[in-house]
């Protein structure tokens, strides 16, 4: 069996970026907080409120995505943290919001970004919560919600937040970082959907010795179960790397489900050139790196 080389993150994560992307992570959910919060105190339809809340968490994800990227954070542990981070904090940003929408007379434009009122006096925000959780503020069919009926909704909001903001950061995929040139592999998916791999270790030795011949003898997959070869290159370095992935997609082609089967697996610049040529690989996305 030969030596199968595969891609070693670096072990090292700067302290400086760490905390620059904690920062610009925050100021992202501060900014879009406000329109949640706002947008959630003049919504009546709790079934709209509810794709709003999504769409929430979401964007916060795609934020800390491309924070992650853009100070080069390679670490997983330390993306996901800014996703709790982010997404706690969003709430709580939208929360003041949401109070100043109700109490403030002048601008809320104003009273949160530039006067930071509530932000800076947590306790005043903590005390109007509590008051809105004992009395209520909102009613359906004529039941207004409040104590631990209010507290569950609450909680439900912050956990579909949290949850879809930590998962788009935690499902990223993870392309190779280069130390020499300080820059972020480019990933490009070869326009081809291959078979299925079932023996993954047989496959896997086989595209360590001969790349390019292993990935031609693949037959087509099938429309909604298939194979995607993703090559990650980087110009003037020596290694590239080849990715695998299973694919399978429901009977609408609207969504799909992929799992990694091949990592990282370390090929030589020319296999790499010669494949994103062969099969007219795609451009990486913005999220991509």
């Amino acid at each position: 069996m030969n030596l199968i080389n595969t891609y070693m993150a670096p072990q090292e994560q700067s302290v400086v970026k760490a905390l620059l992307g904690y920062t610009v992570s925050l100021v992202w959910a501060f900014g879009i907080a406000f329109f949640y919060g706002v947008i959630m105190a003049f919504s009546p339809l709790i079934y709209v409120n509810y794709f709003i809340t999504l769409a929430f968490g979401l964007i916060l994800g795609y934020g800390v995505r491309f924070t992650t990227t853009l100070f080069k954070i390679t670490h997983k542990s330390t993306a996901i943290g800014m996703a709790v981070a982010c997404s706690a904090f969003g709430l709580i940003f939208s929360w003041a919001a949401y109070v100043i929408y109700f109490l403030e007379e002048g601008s809320i434009v104003s009273a949160y970004f530039i006067e930071l009122k509530v932000v800076k006096d947590p306790g005043f925000l903590i005390d109007v919560i509590l008051d809105i959780n004992k009395n209520g503020l909102w009613e359906i069919f004529g039941i207004t919600f409040t104590g631990w009926i209010l507290t569950i909704i609450w909680l439900a909001e912050a956990g579909i937040i949290i949850t879809l903001c930590t998962l788009m950061v935690k499902n990223q995929t993870q392309s190779p970082f280069s130390i020499n040139l300080n820059k972020w592999y480019k990933r490009f998916i070869l326009e081809k959907d291959f078979e299925s791999i079932a023996m993954k270790e047989a496959f896997k030795e086989s595209l360590a010795t001969d790349c390019v011949k292993t990935i031609d003898s693949l037959q087509n997959g099938l429309a909604f179960h298939f194979s995607r070869i993703s090559v990650f290159y980087l110009a003037k370095e020596e290694r590239q790397y080849i990715m695998v992935e299973n694919v399978r997609k429901d009977r609408r082609g609207k969504s799909e489900n992929s799992t990694e089967v091949i990592p990282l697996i370390v090929v030589s610049s020319e296999q790499a050139a010669i494949l994103i040529e062969k099969y007219h690989a795609t451009t990486p996305g913005i999220f991509d790196y």
